[in-house]
């Protein structure tokens, strides 16, 4: 008789050497994995179990060593980087086939992050650089898509039969240089920026959508025999792109002193402005390139990377006895070289001509070499007296100041800008955008501030009925004091038809998408705004809001780090940061992050009422009442929202006193009354019919 005693297998011995080598890390990640399991834990596990089902055998076949699992992640070792490549473009492709016949909610969509490096090997684990990009370049892919650095990129762009995009150099968190990202797209996500503004917005202006979709059908077919012939064709694609996008750097003041400044820095938003409006040009939004303001330690091509543009424009201005010097050079960003430079002088009196002058020769260049098709102009001049032209830019740039001394100083200019030219629409449109941020920031008190805005706003409209930055204006007008949500929506919509490539519009309709609930919309307009102001913090930290207010909190979070990566320093990224934190119960993390804020922005009363709520919220009561008395003193003497007051009352668990400010925050015309409906401080007031009464009165019907 033969028996067969099955035995324990007892685990591999590990290894206590520490071996270094040069390996290809994989790391992948389950999207939105921690929120189903928070949800539905039953569901979690199951689908944690058919995604490591469906993913270990293709590990397997390329030859991938399973380092371990950290929770829904996989980390894994590769010899070869086209073997680690074939296999992550495996494993999408198997899931994506898998949720083709499932309900959105057992989808299961993973980011993957690859890259070539030196790793230590001990203990049977990884450790190092290699280790960490990896990890960071998942943080940064699509869902459903693959991210790979330079290094692997040049080992694999000729090997691998997928389409392959260029994001450009990042700064990672935690690692001290740069790296350059490439990302192969999830299918059906290769479209150029140009063509999804064109092919998302035109035919809503057309009003003839069917039109706009059977004329796309063969630019589509067309796309895909390229595809098919020429696998790379992406990469090809995208220099084509880059060469149709300019950035036009912070012009620089040579003269004297800086009282001139506000010249340079209107040269630059001037001709953005400019450039806008020409359909073939996309160009880099001013909060981008202003990063780059001050001393250059950046090549021209570092720039065209970072901004994934093909031309950079740059200049200086120079004031002396009432006489005007401006310089400029046309770089392409790639060789580096010079297209066209020129020097301009004249009276100060005369900037808006010169402007003109140079926009209309940057477009003639571009015509030149790869638009000619394009026939569209530089856009209208805004106004022909020159007293009011310079009263304006004075009035832009101390409102780009966002203090309440650049504020006052705004008005005062702006009004003296109309009051010089009665006619001067983009005067009305700034000086409306100045009455709404300053109700917003609370540097006036939202009641006084709201319907000055409006005002203004449909004066500006009334002027110039073909001025989006009018209508976005009016946009916000609308929704923000008017509660009109058919008609603010309309504004935002006539908007992006007039200029898709105003990347402000885009941001403040996302915004109004979220307010109505419509999560997936809001997301889509935030990431086009992003990708016209790719170096705006704060649309960088607004692509969270979306997740936090449909309470995919672990989403929030990734948004709002990777914010925080772009700028360290932008306050609100923390604060937003803290208040998902809150959402999950992590109330250390929450209050460290609101700290972070606070020495950030130490005046912001916003800051001290989250961190009295974070401390409610904690179950540090006593601690709480302190910041809510020292609130309610400030309250005194300034302007302290209601609806940041509510938000306390509501972490204490006092209902009444919530509903009372919270009818406050209404009479007082608060702008974050908008979000009301979906802020999850008030989770406890839904259902409650006074609370459903003091939605109706806002505007909000159902």
């Amino acid at each position: 008789i033969r028996m067969r005693v099955t035995l324990p297998m007892s685990p591999p011995a590990k290894r206590t050497d520490e071996k270094r080598k040069l390996a290809a890390i994989m790391f992948t990640d389950i999207v939105g994995y921690s929120a189903v399991s928070h949800q539905n834990e039953s569901l979690a596990l199951e689908l944690l179990e058919e995604h490591r089902a469906i993913v270990r055998p293709i590990l397997a076949a390329y030859e991938g060593r399973e380092i371990k699992t950290i929770g829904d992640a996989f980390l894994v070792e590769f010899d070869s980087a086209t073997n680690a490549v074939s296999c992550a473009v495996g494993i999408q492709n198997a899931l994506s086939r898998r949720n083709l016949g499932t309900l959105p909610e057992r989808n299961v969509t993973v980011r993957i992050g690859i890259h070539l490096g030196d790793v230590v090997q001990k203990d049977g684990d990884v450790f190092g650089d290699g280790v960490n990009i990896a990890s960071r370049l998942q943080f940064l892919a699509e869902p459903g898509g693959i991210c790979m650095s330079q290094q692997i990129y040049d080992q694999v762009h000729n090997k691998i039969d997928r389409p392959m995009m260029r994001l450009g150099n990042r700064t990672l968190k935690n690692i001290k240089t740069r790296i350059n990202i490439f990302q192969i797209m999830p299918p059906g996500k290769t479209q150029s920026l140009a063509s999804r503004l064109r092919a998302r917005h035109h035919y809503l202006a057309l009003g003839r959508p069917m039109l706009a979709a059977l004329a796309i059908v063969p630019i589509l077919l067309f796309s895909a025999l390229l595809a098919v012939r020429h696998p790379h064709s992406e990469v090809e694609a995208l220099s084509s792109v880059a060469k149709a996008r300019i950035a036009v750097m912070p012009f620089e003041n040579i003269g004297a002193g800086t009282a001139d400044e506000y010249l340079a820095d209107a040269m630059t938003e001037e001709l953005i402005s400019s450039f806008s409006r020409v359909n073939a040009i996309r160009v880099i939004a001013r909060t981008s390139v202003m990063h780059y303001k001050g001393p250059k330690h950046k090549t021209a091509r570092e720039i065209g990377d970072e901004l994934n543009v093909g031309t950079i424009l740059e200049g200086s201005v120079r004031v002396a006895a009432g006489k005007l010097r401006v310089s400029v050079a046309l770089i392409d960003a790639r060789t580096q070289e010079s297209i066209w430079s020129h020097e301009y002088d004249g009276r100060i009196k005369e900037l808006l001509t010169i402007q003109h002058a140079i926009a209309t020769k940057v477009i003639d260049e571009f015509r030149v070499r790869m638009i000619a098709s394009d026939n569209s102009a530089v856009g209208k001049t805004p106004v022909a007296n020159p007293e009011a032209y310079l009263a304006f830019l004075k009035g832009r740039f101390y409102l780009n100041q966002r203090t309440d001394e650049g504020f006052r100083k705004s008005i005062e200019y702006l009004k003296r800008a109309i009051q010089f030219d009665p006619k001067f629409t983009q005067a009305y449109v700034e000086l409306s955008n100045t009455y709404n941020l300053m109700g917003f920031y609370g540097a006036m008190r939202p009641r006084e501030a709201l319907p000055r805005a409006k005002l203004l706003s449909e004066k500006a409209v009334e002027l110039d009925s073909e001025c989006a930055e009018a209508f976005a204006s009016l946009a916000e007008s609308k929704a923000l004091y008017g509660h009109d949500w058919v008609g603010a929506e309309a504004a935002y919509r006539r908007s992006i038809t007039l200029n898709p490539g105003y990347p402000t519009v885009h941001h403040w309709f996302a915004e109004f998408l979220n307010a109505m609930g419509r999560t997936e919309e809001a997301l889509s307009e935030n990431k086009l705004a992003r990708e016209l102001d790719p170096l705006s913090p704060n649309y960088s930290s607004a692509s969270g809001h979306p997740y936090y207010y449909s309470g995919n909190y672990d989403a929030a979070i990734a948004a709002y780090r990777k914010a925080l990566e772009l700028e360290p320093k932008f306050y609100l990224a923390h604060a937003w940061l803290a208040q998902s934190y809150l959402e999950k119960g992590l109330f250390d993390e929450a209050i460290e992050e609101v700290t972070k804020a606070q020495a950030l922005a130490p005046e912001n009363t916003f800051l001290k009422s989250l961190l009295a709520m974070a401390q409610a919220r904690a179950g540090h009561i006593d601690v709480a009442h302190l910041y809510l008395a020292q609130l309610s003193e400030t309250a005194k003497t300034s302007y302290v929202p209601a609806y940041d007051l509510a938000r306390i009352h509501a972490a204490l668990g006092e209902k009444e006193a919530t509903l009372a400010l919270l009818r406050k925050a209404l009479d007082e015309s608060s702008t974050q009354m908008i979000n009301v409906r979906i802020d999850p401080a008030f989770k406890m007031l839904h259902g409650d019919a006074s609370f459903s009464a003091l939605l109706q009165q806002y505007g909000f019907k159902s």
